[in-house]
Order: C-alpha cells, then structure tokens, then sequence
C-alpha cells in the first residue's frame, strides 16, 4: 500500500487532543475513544495525551483503506 501524500492545513509535530478532534471534525470523546481502541496512536503525559502529527496521517491513510 502505498502513503498518501497530505498537503491541507499543516500541523504541527505534536497535538494534543483537541487539535486532532478539530483537525478531523469529531468530537473530543470520540478521539479519546479511538485512542483507547488504539486506532489512532497516542502517548500518555500525565493526565493527557500527545499526538504526533504523522500518526493521525496514519489513522486517516489507514480508514480510507476501509472506504475502498
């Protein structure tokens, strides 16, 4: 399979959730949702979660494979 080149908005490096949650258009509590079912990648800090920018590249590059 191959990478899909993204070229929207750019992201930073690092996200927090919320960003991600904009970023994509859902809401918060379904991006926490899909970091526990470790659809979308995260590291814990503290009380929170980190997310690289490549990983919610991951996350989309992987559900557009399931569209067809």
């Amino acid at each position: 399979m191959e990478k899909v080149e993204h070229k929207g908005p750019c992201l930073p490096d690092v996200l927090h959730v919320a960003d991600v949650a904009k970023f994509l258009g859902l809401h918060e509590k379904t991006v926490y949702t899909y970091v526990r079912e470790g659809k979308i990648r995260a590291i814990r800090c503290g009380r929170s979660y980190r997310i690289r920018r490549e990983w919610v590249y991951d996350f989309l590059d992987s559900e557009s494979a399931f569209k067809g």
